[in-house]
């Protein structure tokens, strides 16, 4: 399967509306976006209009704020090191939001499908902003690795729900442009958060690399609290929703990957690879991650999974999951190897480097719309995938020419090069996972 020609009219899930959230009230979800040959521009008057843009730019914040807290420090270690001490637990700074990140996702799937995304994603924002909050007040380094984690709990929920959301509110057809356009802020917020350290380093303290998003936190979540209004079921109590969360399988799912980041962390630096301090722990990560697939597919002692076999029984699903991994693996090495380059092997400051990495940033946004555009119009992601990935593996193999002594136009091209792929990619492998799959697979399948 690679195309969603036969999926053109299937509809947004119902599941937001102008008022308060009660079962009974009549359908007043919003509108779905129709399909581009007989696209009708929604009035500005239109208090549909306005709340549905409301919501997207809503998202699009948060998504910035997250992914600027993802990279912004990769300049700043020195200076938080300097100031806090802590010795070799400084890799804990970044690494503690990513691996918070990531364990959370399962767990937010499932929550969202039980509690809705209204709910979920408040929390996310909130908790995303205190751990900001603390992380720049913070007085040592084990208070600052806390405070991450925090904030990268909040950081993985908004991630996952601000895909999901679009999911909801846009049909199939339509969701890679306006995945799109809500991805802009995480690319723009990745790609510029190693300009921002430095230029706040530079010219400020470290801690603003933390408090620059507490108000961009307290605004997304007035924008949220007030537009995003979400349907759900009442008859369920709130005992009732908690039993149904798969707590075994997300504490075997948060043990597997704490222990291999602990190795991948650890390996080559603190501890050789072959030393038991990195063998036993990796060991121990790989069998976790296996033993919570074989928990989660066995219907008889997990009968509510966080990860439904479903998911990846069908060959589109699960190819385009692994797609997806791998881009984020290549999108976010560009966006730590480019400062590196640019301060280490040319020698540039870290505000100047930040500077040097624009045209990955512009080329990016244009050509992660374009590809959303692309699939609205054409309804196949097949073509775009394999466009994406030949055009992102031809800039990899041109971004190990660039020396010191490459010329400007050079490493502006390949750049570019590298946005036109990667940013292309960026809103069309969402969709095909999702194609094929039932809309109650959604959440889950935007987590994992």
């Amino acid at each position: 399967m690679d195309d969603i020609h036969e999926l053109d009219n299937r509809p947004a899930p119902d599941r937001l509306s102008k008022g308060p959230p009660i079962h009974e009230e009549p359908n007043r979800a919003l509108t779905p976006i129709p399909p581009q040959n007989n696209a009708i521009e929604p009035q500005p008057a239109s208090p549909q209009a306005w709340r549905f843009w409301a919501i997207i730019t809503a998202l699009a914040i948060t998504g910035l704020m997250s992914a600027i807290e993802g990279t912004i420090i990769t300049s700043a270690l020195p200076s938080i090191t300097n100031a806090l001490g802590g010795g070799d637990a400084y890799i804990w700074i970044p690494n503690a939001y990513l691996l918070a990140q990531v364990a959370i996702l399962p767990l937010a799937g499932q929550a969202s499908n039980i509690f809705g995304r209204r709910h979920l994603l408040l929390c996310a924002v909130a908790l995303f902003t205190l751990g900001g909050g603390l992380s720049g007040a913070a007085s040592s380094m084990g208070m600052l690795i806390t405070a991450r984690t925090v904030q990268g709990l909040g950081g993985g929920g908004i991630n996952l729900l601000m895909e999901t959301i679009v999911t909801d509110i846009v049909p199939l057809r339509e969701r890679g442009q306006y995945m799109a356009i809500v991805g802009i802020g995480a690319i723009v917020g990745a790609t510029l958060g190693p300009f921002l350290g430095g230029l706040i380093t530079d010219h400020a303290s470290w801690r603003w690399c933390f408090y620059i998003n507490v108000p961009i936190g307290v605004a997304s979540f007035g924008i949220l609290f007030i537009f995003l209004r979400v349907k759900y079921d009442r008859d369920l109590t709130w005992s009732a929703r908690f039993r149904r969360i798969d707590i075994s399988g997300n504490a075997i799912f948060v043990a597997a990957i704490v222990s291999a980041l602990i190795a991948l962390t650890w390996g080559g630096t603190i501890y050789s690879w072959s030393t038991y301090h990195i063998v036993v722990p990796l060991v121990l990560g790989i069998v976790g991650i296996l033993l919570f697939a074989a928990f989660e597919w066995t219907p008889r002692i997990c009968p509510e999974p966080s990860f439904p076999r479903q998911i990846v029984s069908n060959r589109t699903s699960a190819a385009a999951l692994v797609l997806t991994f791998i881009h984020a693996i290549v999108a976010y090495w560009v966006y730590y190897f480019l400062p590196i380059y640019f301060q280490a092997v040319r020698g540039l400051s870290p505000l100047r480097s930040g500077i040097y990495t624009l045209p990955n940033v512009a080329g990016g946004l244009v050509f992660a719309v374009l590809g959303g555009v692309l699939l609205s119009k054409s309804g196949r992601y097949k073509p775009l995938h394999l466009a994406g990935f030949a055009i992102t593996t031809v800039s990899f193999g041109l971004f190990s020419l660039l020396d010191a002594r490459s010329s400007d136009a050079a490493w502006v091209c390949i750049q570019l090069l590298n946005a036109l792929g990667s940013g292309m990619l960026s809103g069309v492998l969402l969709p095909a996972v999702q194609a094929p799959l039932d809309e109650s697979y959604v959440a889950t399948a935007t987590g994992v």
